[in-house]
C-alpha cells in the first residue's frame, strides 16, 4: 500500500486516504495503471519500488493453494481484463485490481479503508 497523498498522515489515522496499491506474489509486485492504449495496465515490479508514491505498509492476505502454473493463469487472465484505458479513477483503480486480485489469490479482498 502506498500513500498517494501527504494528507495520508492526517487522514490515515480516522481510516481515511488516498492510496495505490499492488499485490506481491514472491518477488514481483503487480498493479494496475492507466494509459491511453488498448493494451493491459497491469504492470509487474520490483516490491516496494515505486519512485512516484510513499511506501506505507505491506499487508499479509494469506497464503494460496494455487501452483505456480495456475498462478500464471490468473495473472494471464487479469492482464487481459484489466486494459490501460479501462481505468477509472472511482470504478476500476488499482485498489479495485487489487481487491479483484486478491480474491482469486487468496479468496479474500483487501481491506476496505484502502478503496
Amino acid at each position: 500500500v502506498y500513500d498517494i497523498s501527504a494528507a495520508n498522515y492526517y487522514l490515515h489515522p480516522f481510516g481515511l486516504g488516498a492510496y495505490h496499491s499492488a499485490v506481491q506474489i514472491f518477488d514481483v509486485e503487480i498493479a494496475f495503471g492507466a494509459h491511453e492504449g488498448t493494451f493491459t495496465g497491469v504492470v509487474e515490479t520490483e516490491p516496494r519500488s515505486n519512485p512516484y508514491l510513499k511506501f506505507r505498509t505491506q499487508i499479509f492476505m494469506g497464503e494460496t493453494n494455487l501452483s505456480i502454473s495456475e498462478i500464471d493463469d490468473v495473472i494471464e487472465e487479469i492482464k487481459i481484463e484489466y486494459i490501460g484505458c479501462s481505468y477509472d479513477v472511482f470504478n476500476r483503480n488499482c485498489n479495485h485490481f487489487s481487491d479483484e486480485f486478491s480474491k482469486k489469490l487468496v479468496g479474500k479482498g483487501i481491506p476496505t479503508y484502502i478503496n
